[in-house]
Order: C-alpha cells, then sequence, then structure tokens
C-alpha cells in the first residue's frame, strides 16, 4: 500500500511540475516500467514539449505494446522528428509508417507526416526514389514551397541538378533557390552568378546551405567568396572548418591583392593604406590585409591596431564566434599582453557571450579601462557580474567599489545588477553593503538592510539593521524582517522590545504564517 501511494503521489507532483513549468523535472518523476496510462501520456507530452531527440528515441524504444492510442501516436510523431533530427531517415520512416498506419489521424497530422516522409528522403545519401516520392507528395497535397526548396537544395548537394527543372518550373525567378538551379545549370554569366552568390553567402545560416553555396563558389575563380563561407562554417556552433584554413586564405587573398597593387610583403604603411582603402569598396580583402597585419606587421603598435581592425570588421559582419576562433588559433590562451585595450574589451565580451568565462577574466582582470564607447559606470557592473560568475570575489569588491563614485549615472536596473552581485558574495560583505547603502534606491536599501541584519554576527546590530529595512512599509516583507528583528532581540536579551515586535507583527500581518509564529513567540514571555 505504501509503495501504491508513493506511486500515486509520483504522478500527482510530476502533474504540478508540468503546470509550473518545470518539465525535466517533471519527467524525473515519471521513471521506470509501471506508469499509469495517465503518467505515460503527460510523459510523452513533457517529451515532445523538450525536443530532446536522444531522450525522446530512448523513451520510444521502451514504450509498451499496450499503450493508449494516442499516447502511441504522440510517441511516434515525436520520435519520428527526433530520427529526422539525428540524420536517421530510416529510422524516422519506421516511426512515421506506424503513424500513418493509424486510420483516425487528423488531416493537418497527416499531411506533417507525409511531409516528413520526404524529409526523411532528403537525408543524405539520397535514393534514386526521393523524386517519385516529392511528387506523389505534390500530387496530393498541391505545392509546399518550403518542401520544394529543401527538395532543391537535397538535389543540388548531391550533384543531380540536371534532375531540377520540373522543380524550377514551380518557383519564382527572384526565389533564392531558383537562382541557386540557374546558376549551377549556367544560366549567368561568371559575374552575374558571383553577384547572386554573394548576396546568398550573406543569406546563409546553416551548414548545408553554406556548403553547398561552396561547391557552387568552387566552379568559379572567387578566392574572396570562399573565404566569406568558410568564416561563416567557422561561426556555426560546431565549426565546420578549421581557423587555420582561413588565416591562410586571409594570406593568400592578401598576397593576391598584393601582386596586384604591386606591393611586396614588408611595405606593412603600405598594407594599411590600403586595408582603409577597401574597407568600404571590398570589406572581405580589407579582412584579409588587416589580418596580415595582425600577424606580420614589424611594428608593434600597428599590429594591435590590425587586431583591433580584423576584430571589429568581424564583428561588424556578425561573426564574433569566428573572431574568437581566429584570434585564439593565433595567439593561444589569448595572452592579455598582446592586445590594446579596446581589443581586450572586445575579445573579452565575446568570450563572455560565447560562456568562456575564464577567457573573459584573462582579458579584463587588470584592463585599467574601457574604450571610450562604453560608459564606465557600466563597464563596472560587467566586470563585477563576470568576475561572480568565476567565483572571483576579491576582483568583484574592486569593481562595485570602483562602480559605488559613479553609481549617479547608472539606470535602476544596472543598480539592482550591481546590488544582485554584492549579494552574492560568501563572505562577510557587510562594509561593502554599507558603502553602497547611499547610492541605492529605497527598495534597494530595504533588501540590503535585510542582508546585512541575516548576515551580522551581532545580535542587536543585526536587529538594528531589520528594523531599518521594515521602517514606513507594512508589506509581507517588512513584516518578516519584524518577525526577524524579533528573534535577535530576544537572542539580544532585549525581552520588551522583542514582545512588542511580535505584537506588532500580530495585529498587523495579513499573513497567517507570520500572525502564527508571532503568536507562538508571544506565549514564550
Amino acid at each position: 500500500m505504501g509503495a501504491i501511494t508513493a506511486h500515486a503521489q509520483s504522478g500527482l507532483d510530476a502533474q504540478q511540475l508540468a503546470q509550473l513549468n518545470s518539465p525535466q523535472l517533471a519527467l524525473q518523476q515519471l521513471q521506470g516500467a509501471n506508469l499509469s496510462d495517465d503518467e505515460l501520456r503527460l510523459k510523452w507530452q513533457l517529451l515532445a514539449q523538450m525536443d530532446d531527440a536522444e531522450a525522446i528515441l530512448q523513451a520510444a524504444s521502451t514504450l509498451p505494446k499496450n499503450a493508449p492510442p494516442d499516447v502511441a501516436r504522440l510517441c511516434n510523431q515525436a520520435a519520428a522528428h527526433a530520427a529526422l533530427q539525428q540524420g536517421n531517415g530510416v529510422l524516422s520512416r519506421s516511426y512515421l509508417a506506424a503513424l500513418l498506419a493509424d486510420r483516425t489521424l487528423d488531416t493537418t497530422v497527416y499531411q506533417q507526416a507525409r511531409a516528413a516522409v520526404v524529409r526523411s528522403y532528403l537525408l543524405p545519401p539520397l535514393g534514386n526514389e526521393v523524386a517519385s516520392v516529392m511528387l506523389r507528395y505534390q500530387q496530393d497535397f498541391g505545392k509546399d514551397k518550403a518542401l520544394l526548396q529543401s527538395y532543391a537544395l537535397a538535389m543540388l548537394q548531391a550533384g543531380r541538378a540536371d534532375e531540377l527543372k520540373w522543380a524550377r518550373s514551380q518557383l519564382d525567378d527572384t526565389d533564392a533557390v531558383a537562382e541557386l538551379i540557374d546558376i549551377s545549370a549556367g544560366q549567368f554569366t561568371d559575374d552575374q552568378s558571383k553577384l547572386r552568390l554573394q548576396a546568398a553567402i550573406l543569406a546563409a545560416k546553416d551548414a548545408a546551405r553554406l556548403t553547398l553555396l561552396r561547391k557552387l563558389v568552387s566552379a568559379y575563380n572567387a578566392p574572396d567568396l570562399l573565404a566569406q563561407i568558410d568564416e561563416r562554417l567557422l561561426n556555426l556552433p560546431e565549426a565546420q572548418i578549421t581557423a587555420d584554413k582561413i588565416w591562410e586564405e586571409y594570406r593568400s587573398l592578401t598576397q593576391t591583392l598584393g601582386n596586384v597593387r604591386l606591393l611586396l610583403f614588408g611595405s606593412d604603411a603600405g598594407w594599411a593604406d590600403l586595408a582603409k582603402e577597401s574597407e568600404t569598396t571590398n570589406p572581405m580583402m580589407a579582412r584579409a590585409v588587416w589580418a596580415y597585419l595582425a600577424r606580420s606587421a614589424k611594428d608593434a603598435n600597428l599590429r594591435q591596431t590590425a587586431q583591433q581592425q580584423l576584430l571589429t570588421q568581424l564583428h561588424a559582419a556578425k561573426l564574433d564566434r569566428t573572431a574568437l576562433r581566429l584570434f585564439a588559433s593565433a595567439w593561444p590562451n589569448l595572452p592579455a599582453s598582446v592586445f590594446n585595450a579596446d581589443t581586450r574589451y572586445q575579445l573579452g565580451a565575446v568570450a563572455w557571450a560565447e560562456n568562456q568565462p575564464a577567457v573573459a577574466v584573462n582579458l579584463w582582470r587588470d584592463l585599467p579601462a574601457p574604450p571610450q564607447a562604453v560608459a564606465v559606470a557600466d563597464w563596472q557592473v560587467q566586470r563585477a557580474r563576470l568576475f561572480a560568475r568565476q567565483g572571483l570575489w576579491p576582483l568583484v569588491a574592486d569593481a562595485v567599489y570602483a562602480w559605488i563614485p559613479l553609481a549617479d549615472t547608472a539606470v535602476e536596473s544596472v543598480r539592482w545588477q550591481m546590488l544582485n552581485v554584492a549579494l552574492q558574495m560568501p563572505q562577510d560583505s557587510s562594509a561593502l553593503l554599507i558603502k553602497l547603502l547611499p547610492v541605492l534606491n529605497p527598495a534597494q536599501q530595504r533588501v540590503a538592510m535585510q542582508r546585512l541584519g541575516a548576515i551580522s554576527s551581532n545580535d542587536k546590530e543585526a536587529a538594528t539593521w531589520l528594523l531599518n529595512a521594515a521602517e514606513n512599509a507594512h508589506d509581507e516583507a517588512a513584516w518578516q524582517a519584524r518577525l526577524d528583528a524579533a528573534a535577535r532581540l530576544k537572542k539580544a536579551g532585549l525581552l520588551l522590545d522583542a514582545k512588542q515586535q511580535y505584537q506588532a507583527v500580530l495585529a498587523g500581518s495579513d499573513a497567517a504564517a507570520q500572525r502564527a509564529l508571532a503568536t507562538d513567540a508571544l506565549a514564550d514571555f
């Protein structure tokens, strides 16, 4: 009976957790082989919500054969999608077959399942049946532009552009995929094709599209376009190319430009002028020249200027991850002494955004001041938050103390950020919080004083801070501060003061729990 009760309670807890937007925690309550139908249904609703392909496929492999039809439908839908995510077309089709065998399927779900069948055939390597599967879908449901584009891209990637005439006829001339088909078919001059490929590169977001563009660009003498594609391949979360490859491309582009302009390697000032001249007309070439100077310029100041320019231009092109990987490749461990202040700041910001706080700390730890475009007050808040993330509390304290004289320029949200950082400090932070108090607004001061009361080892001092936090306030937090103050006053032997605080809570608080606690405490007097 105890096991049954515990099991029922587990299901109830999972339902409550799901309603409280905690699907992972809820799923942990739904482990085991003996789930009820309702628990199994909830489990699959949560799995579909989380969209975790590995977890979905693992759960699908153990679905009970006697699962309710609606649960089996949920399972087959989610598992088919998960298998597609993992690039397993055969496994996806096995779940789709089970789903499509259900004669009670909603028409929308049925069409989505049929579209998923087509997508499963578009995974490499493409078989000979892919065209007939796509055509059969169109016969049943009409043109699906997104699916047709995916089909055309997959066929282009597989080198089967000659089979796309019927698909091309259904796409507008201005369609981006139609242009790629036309380029592959030789419908434009070389210059026209390069212009269209340039636009496609700037719009491409995923590895499959970029890889296809690289294949198409390779048919032309366009090393600058190849370098742009590779920059974007390096910028993907999982890099599809090495940083060293791009450094080689930068150098090759610079060499080519030098030959055209009759410049020789070693003429650093001439290269810098050429880079500046090219920034608006040919940004890719400008990046290549700055990259060459960033590593090879003989003058240290010019090297640092080139590093800053390269980083700035990659940032402008929304290639921050590429920039971080390129710099880490050229200057292992990103030693702060190599870069000027602007570069250190920008690299540190990118590293922090890319969840590499240790790298950011190395770059920002001893940075004396931010770039001119960054407000000094905001800079100290950024440093404090970063150092707190790494648990470097002495550095956090230094940043907070440096911020206090500048606090009058900070907006309220930034004040809260700095206060939150100060509240995280594990050691005695009383001196820091006391220093902060004058630059905080009343609501923030209450929070700080409650913290001061909580961490003080002196009961009288703690009670004083807590009473200050409760002054002129009558909300639940203020009454709680009075309760805490009363407990400290009682410990300090100030029984009359403690009794009066409990009486005030009993008379003023609307919270039943607080009044009950005050009543119990008063019984001891």
